[in-house]
């Protein structure tokens, strides 16, 4: 989505539906599966199944809204674990990586400071042989917004 100098970056949104889907089903499945006993089950334990499902809401919540933002000044990029504010001067460039999975391609936001962000909305979770997500256009795109190259409309 392009909003004047800046673009929105994310994961397919066949991808993000079924996020939003599956997470909350396996939510639902593992609170029955806990909870549904004959028996009443200890206080500790409905502690720790209350626990499990908080965070299971929270991932969802968070993996749907997985977004590289580039605005006019900086680039904010949320991940599951935080959301980065990067100024725009503080880019160096960006670069991918291998990560612990055959075929799992990370991205990085280089930053002056030698600390990379990584770029989790441009990552694919479970890559199919054949079927990996090409981020070349998606680097093309942000190396150009670094440079200040206005994006193509529409594109």
């Amino acid at each position: 989505m392009d909003r004047g100098d800046g673009f929105t970056l994310r994961r397919p949104r066949g991808w993000r539906i079924a996020s939003a889907v599956l997470l909350p089903v396996w939510i639902g499945w593992l609170g029955f599966v806990l909870l549904g006993a004959d028996e009443r089950p200890p206080p500790a334990f409905l502690v720790i199944a209350a626990l499990m499902v908080a965070y299971g809401v929270a991932m969802t919540i968070r993996t749907v809204r997985l977004a590289v933002v580039a605005t006019a000044e900086e680039l904010v990029v949320r991940n599951l674990w935080g959301t980065h504010r990067i100024p725009r001067s503080d880019i160096t460039g960006f670069s991918t990586g291998r990560y612990q999975r055959v075929g799992h391609r990370t991205v990085y936001a280089d930053r002056r400071s030698g600390r990379a962000v990584r770029l989790m909305a441009l990552e694919q979770s479970f890559p199919l042989p054949g079927r990996e997500r090409d981020v070349e256009p998606d680097l093309d795109r942000l190396e150009g917004w670094r440079a200040g190259v206005r994006p193509a409309v529409g594109g």
